[in-house]
């Protein structure tokens, strides 16, 4: 684990974003003028008014503006020192109203209570009867706040000014989001340490997101808090976290992570064949006949504890000519056959798809029939020398207007020959007679039977209906989960599982998913001409994918592209040195390496944004890896796939999610260890007393930042964002190595 500070280099502070358009109501008028003969500057056109209204909801909050918070809700740990913290995802969020009071102060803050506290939550009706309003629900929750509580823990001016602040952070090696996420965030942190108990029981803190604004003249004095009424407070969002004596933190789950292959460890008492099979990572699974009868055959998911070899065979008829048998163990191995059968099912749901497929399908086979007919038409007619002159001047046609009118000239020809009813004694009738009798004559020719062949078209466009669902399923979106982790012990709760990418079983799940519509044998050889292009589409198209999810557009986009493109060519060249030449002629798209790992841990809920780096060196940071896909796929579950080999894999707590907090000074009170301004790196020696406000925990953040300031004297003054850079954790990176 390292704990440098390397990540604060990725991130950026801004102490206020204020909206483009302050709170309030506005007014636009809209004007034109002409300008031009007299006519047109004499011509009068009448301006248009239009009111309109700019603020956020004083009352609600949509849940999904909230980014993440700490401590994660529900989680147990030891908080002692830490200032809980809420993201939000738009970042002027906190000053899109105003507190009357105090203008210059963000009019949300994070109060926190423990379970001790007499504070209620309840659902009351809402006040306000603005035209904003009326589309929304008529209650919303409010807070009751003691009146001697409040005095305690009411924030005043400056607290709040300096509680919040904007942060930027990158989002390039990040969990893929399924709305592309702005870089900007606002992050609110509470001024309170939260409570913690003194037995073994658990003692529950409560976060409570407030509307100030209408706490504006308690805020700027707290002497004007009532002595016998309670204060209302407006509740945007709220979580709750249980204090203990454990450590919960990023440094103590990662240190905690069990890492190994993607497999079920075997036990001593089995046989070697066997336990062979659980290494390569097959795992026994019940399996019900089609005629009622029970067995239990092996499957392996897509994801294998090794590499494997890629097969030739790309396309089958049907599901059951994949099944293999094993005559020692009197055993089936169903993996392929399942990868074909679900990417039948997954295609069948997939309405469009399916009916693109059935389309792309029969117009090849009706663009080939046309090929061919036009090819055996031609050579029979070049036979008679009646048509050989006039079959010369179309072909002649044909170059001159690039475009081939041979087939309906052929069809005329033959339309006149069969429906040559009228005038058959005449001299040109009896000469199309010979022509018939010609063109059967050389139609019968054994030398001029030939195949229907497919290959002449095959640089034709495959559609993007096509292309894009397969190469979402072959990046493993939609896959049901028990397909990939197909018992439970192999990725056992707070454990971390590498693997590679077996190929073999997505090339057959993509045949299962083309075979809708395959009923003949012409379908079959349809597909055996062109599954090989699919393949290599779906393959090349696969680096797009996060790019596009990420919100990458222009020249970034494309430079994205090709970055990945590159380093999965030189896989590929890679792969060809270890074939035989013929193997080499015959190698894929599907065969360049691709790795990965299964995260399940507590993790992924509680740091929303993790980032990860993999790289081919397992000492350097060297030879990084492109990441295909990092997504989380389960309540605590997160999917990592890149090209090529992970020889090291480095895990960061997310830069938006770092927390606020301190530590305890060995004769009593608190201190914060300092930052460079300059470069986010930690001072060895300086350090700033934390002043606390009142004996339950309640910081004094003006008093804090004073003493930043003295500490620091190039700093001319403290504000949000400083107070941020000084005050938030040292940021932690976990650090995997394979053998």
């Amino acid at each position: 684990m390292n704990t440098n500070s390397e990540q604060t280099k990725k991130i950026k502070l801004a102490s206020k974003t204020e909206p483009a358009l302050s709170s309030g109501t506005w007014q636009l008028k809209v004007t034109q003028e002409l300008s031009g003969n007299t006519a047109l500057n004499n011509a009068h056109i009448r301006s248009e008014e239009f009111t309109f209204s700019c603020e956020a909801d004083p009352y609600a909050l949509d849940s999904s503006q909230v980014y993440s918070v700490y401590p994660p809700d529900g989680c147990f740990g030891k908080f002692e020192t830490t200032l809980p913290s809420i993201v939000l995802k738009r970042r002027t969020l906190p000053w899109e109203r105003i507190i009357p009071e105090c203008p210059a102060a963000p009019w949300l803050a994070l109060l926190l209570f423990s379970e001790n506290e007499p504070v209620t939550l309840q659902t009351v009706k809402r006040e306000d009867k603005t035209d904003i309003n009326d589309m929304q629900n008529d209650a919303c929750l409010e807070l009751e706040i003691p009146p001697k509580l409040f005095r305690d823990v009411c924030p005043s001016m400056e607290d709040l000014k300096l509680s919040v602040h904007s942060r930027f952070a990158g989002r390039d090696d990040k969990v893929t989001e399924s709305v592309p996420l702005d870089e900007w965030m606002s992050v609110i942190t509470a001024g309170r340490l939260p409570c913690s108990s003194t037995d073994e029981h658990a003692l529950k803190n409560t976060v409570y997101l407030v509307s100030m604004e209408h706490a504006g003249t308690m805020i700027a004095d707290r002497n004007q808090i009532s002595q016998n009424q309670s204060v209302h407070l407006p509740v945007l969002a709220h979580w709750s976290f249980y204090s203990r004596s454990e450590e919960y933190d990023f440094h103590v789950l990662f240190e905690g992570l069990s890492a190994d292959a993607l497999r079920i460890l075997p036990q001593e008492d089995i046989s070697e064949q066997n336990k062979c099979l659980l290494e390569r990572g097959y795992v026994p699974m019940n399996h019900y006949l089609r005629d009622g009868g029970k067995t239990v055959s092996w499957y392996h998911g897509p994801l294998r504890p090794w590499n494997i070899e890629v097969s030739s065979e790309h396309y089958r008829w049907f599901s059951d000519s994949a099944l293999i048998y094993d005559p020692q163990l009197e055993m089936f191995d169903v993996s392929i056959s399942a990868a074909f059968q679900l990417g039948r099912m997954l295609a069948l749901q997939n309405g469009a798809f399916t009916s693109a497929l059935v389309q792309f399908r029969e117009q090849r086979k009706r663009n080939a029939a046309s090929r061919q007919n036009q090819n055996v038409l031609l050579r029979a007619l070049q036979k008679t020398n009646s048509t050989l002159e006039q079959s010369k001047i179309n072909t002649q046609k044909d170059n001159e207007n690039h475009q081939p009118d041979l087939e309906e000239s052929l069809r005329s020809f033959a339309a006149q020959v069969l429906l040559n009813e009228n005038h058959q004694d005449t001299v040109a009738d009896n000469d199309m007679t010979r022509r018939v009798g010609s063109l059967a004559s050389s139609l019968s020719s054994a030398n001029n039977i030939v195949d229907f062949p497919f290959t002449g078209n095959l640089d034709e466009e495959i559609p993007a209906e096509i292309v894009q669902p397969l190469t979402e399923w072959s990046l493993l979106y939609g896959i049901p989960y028990h397909y990939l982790v197909p018992h439970k012990s192999i990725l056992p709760p707070e454990s971390i599982r590498f693997f590679h990418l077996d190929h073999n079983w997505l090339t057959a799940m993509l045949d299962g998913a083309t075979s809708p519509g395959r009923f003949f044998d012409v379908d079959f050889e349809f597909d055996s001409e062109i599954i090989n292009k699919i393949i290599q589409s779906v393959y090349t198209n696969s680096v797009k994918i996060r790019p596009y999810l990420q919100g990458k557009q222009g020249a970034e986009l494309d430079s994205l592209i090709k970055e990945r493109s590159s380093v999965m060519l030189a896989q590929l060249e890679s792969a060809k040195k270890s074939l035989t030449p013929a193997q080499s002629n015959t190698l894929s798209a599907a065969s360049f390496l691709c790795t990965g790992f299964l995260l399940r841990s507590d993790l992924v809920k509680g740091w929303r944004g993790l980032e990860f780096r993999a790289y081919a060196d397992r000492d350097e940071n060297t030879n990084p890896l492109p990441a295909l896909r990092i997504e989380v796929i389960g309540n605590n579950i997160l999917l990592g796939i890149y090209i090529g080999k992970i020889a090291r894999l480095e895990i960061m707590q997310p830069p938006e999610g770092m927390y606020m907090g301190f530590e305890k000074k060995p004769g009593g009170g608190y201190r914060k260890m300092l930052r460079n301004p300059q470069n986010g790196a930690l001072y060895d020696d300086k350090y700033a007393d934390v002043v606390m406000r009142n004996s339950i925990g309640v910081m004094d953040w003006k008093a804090t930042a004073d003493n930043i300031g003295k500490a620091l004297p190039q700093a001319t003054s403290v504000t949000s964002s400083y107070m941020a850079l000084e005050m938030i954790q040292n940021p932690a990176t976990g650090i995997v190595r394979l053998l």
